[in-house]
């Protein structure tokens, strides 16, 4: 069984964590928002255009939210890093939608095919999260 023990960041009132997310020509290491409320796992376009170097980003979706704005859909491995840069478990196959809308700067870890593979507890006071 895996167990694992890391700190979290708090940004107002929303848990951040360290994710590497690794595309086909490059990786960028974001803090993103651990969101319960997203389906899926969304970053800025400025991820996409690190990760996909050379990829023009022509087929692209609408995604709802609050709202509808575009973006492009691609597939990543996401490792997720202790507040030290330390491994403590890679996700692969994860489908991560890049918004296109140059005012998005928010990365969000939601719950498709990355936050679903484990058991999530959060100790709030301690600013604690533990996943099996």
């Amino acid at each position: 069984m895996f167990i694992k023990k890391w700190s979290w960041t708090l940004s107002g009132k929303k848990q951040r964590i360290k994710l590497k997310v690794i595309g086909k020509t490059d990786f960028f290491i974001v803090d993103a928002i651990f969101d319960t409320g997203a389906d899926g796992c969304a970053f800025p376009k400025y991820v996409f255009n690190r990760i996909f170097k050379g990829d023009t980003a022509q087929d692209t979706i609408v995604v709802r939210g609050v709202g509808e704005t575009k973006a492009v859909s691609r597939r990543v491995s996401i490792e997720i890093l202790s507040n030290k840069g330390e491994l403590i478990r890679k996700i692969t196959n994860v489908e991560a939608s890049f918004i296109l809308d140059e005012k998005f700067e928010v990365s969000l870890f939601g719950v498709s095919n990355a936050m679903d593979k484990f058991k999530w507890i959060l100790d709030y006071p301690a600013g604690k999260m533990t996943a099996s």
